[in-house]
């Protein structure tokens, strides 16, 4: 029988800063994400989690490297003579729109993604909408309670532990995870153990030395 994170109190608030307890499993957190948090972490798992960021970094590398060469094929033609002057406008013009278009690139993604995310919370995509979520980490693995059944995650399949605007996530593949807002537990040192248990488990799960 998992035992309650005996530091989570949604109902309760300190100004106590207290130093990151150490905590044993199994423990437990439970909570309902609100529509702005079901929002944001839609948003976040589906476009902005690093799996997503080396991707947006590679378009706009490519975007720069294509400039770049741009840019030097309008030196050359510059170099070369007048003869060759309709073509050296052309090609500090198409230089100039690749690197505007790979320095814009970020923030087209993150607007369209934005708008992708209502669409997809609409959809409930994740399926979080208006249930009460339990998750529990244990020696072997994750277990998630939900008001639709229960599911359990070995350690081995969880791919990695991020943590972005005050929620943990566990990953178990590429885009998609298990987010656990920090809101739901006691304090701030609650939140930390709790994800530091979290990633000693997971450690110690692919056989790397535990950090204390």
């Amino acid at each position: 029988m998992a035992s309650e994170n005996p530091y989570a109190s949604p109902a309760m608030t300190t100004d106590v800063v207290r130093e990151v307890p150490q905590l044993e499993p199994p423990q437990s957190i439970t909570y309902q994400l609100t529509d702005g948090e079901a929002r944001e972490i839609t948003n976040y798992l589906s476009f902005n989690n690093t799996a997503y960021e080396r991707y947006l970094k590679k378009r706009q590398r490519r975007f720069y490297w294509m400039g770049a060469i741009g840019a030097v094929a309008a030196s050359c033609m510059g170099i070369a003579g007048d003869e060759f002057r309709p073509l050296f406008l052309a090609a500090v013009t198409y230089s100039a729109l690749l690197f505007f278009a790979g320095y814009r690139l970020p923030a087209r993604a993150r607007k369209g993604a934005a708008k992708l995310a209502l669409e997809m919370q609409a959809d409930d995509k994740f399926g979080w909408m208006d249930q009460q979520l339990c998750v529990t980490l244990e020696e072997g693995g994750v277990h998630i309670e939900e008001d639709n059944g229960y599911r359990f995650r070995r350690w081995t399949r969880i791919d990695r532990l991020e943590t972005s605007g005050g929620v943990l996530y566990l990953f178990f593949d590429a885009n998609s995870a298990m987010p656990v807002p920090s809101r739901a537990f006691y304090d701030e040192a609650a939140f930390l153990a709790f994800r530091q248990l979290a990633a000693q488990l997971l450690q110690k799960a692919q056989g790397e030395p535990t950090a204390r």
